[in-house]
């Protein structure tokens, strides 16, 4: 199992992100998350993911950044529309530096409601994730354009990281084994 964290001002579209990724489907008007919510899906056979989402308000800061440790991806969430959700991604960045293992995890820069008239052009967005040395993708959980898409992104991602390549090949081995009914 692999944990993801998914970040960025509230009302970027985090929780709407992942029921569209979960179960497909989208609701417009989604209650504000307090403190931190738990999803999980199984992408494929060989990998699950506990699906961390986090409360997008400054006062939840500090719940939040707690989230970062032992996580093995982090899906960084903006408003295409929005600009100061743009800007804030700054500050997300400086609190998974500073509490998260860059080394022991991977990163995704996601632009949300590209159904909508974008305020945030696409090159400050891929200047933003290369900065960062990240992947970009840009997705609409309205329409659900792309999602599974940066779901997928982030698997191929996190078979980059040594740990989950491990639990990955154990897995692997205990199901051969589990074969094997009579002998």
């Amino acid at each position: 199992m692999s944990k993801v964290v998914i970040v960025g001002k509230y009302g970027s579209g985090k929780t709407s992100i992942l029921n569209r990724y979960v179960s497909d489907k989208f609701h417009n008007h989604v209650p504000v998350t307090i403190g931190v919510e738990c999803t999980h899906k199984e992408h494929d056979e060989a990998t699950k993911l506990v699906l961390w989402d986090t409360a997008g308000q400054d006062r939840f800061e500090s719940i939040t950044t707690s989230f970062y440790h032992g996580v093995h991806a982090v899906i960084f969430v903006y408003d295409v529309t929005d600009m100061e959700s743009f800007h804030g991604l700054n500050q997300w960045m400086r609190n998974y530096r500073a509490c998260g293992n860059m080394d022991k995890s991977v990163a995704i820069l996601l632009g949300n409601k590209i159904d909508l008239e974008r305020v945030v052009s696409q090159e400050d967005a891929l200047g933003w994730a290369a900065k960062h040395k990240m992947c970009y993708e840009e997705v609409s959980a309205c329409t659900g354009e792309n999602v599974r898409t940066a779901f997928s992104t982030i698997v191929r991602q996190l078979g980059t990281l040594p740990e989950v390549r491990e639990v990955k090949q154990r897995l692997k081995e205990n199901l051969s084994k589990s074969d094997r009914c009579c002998y």
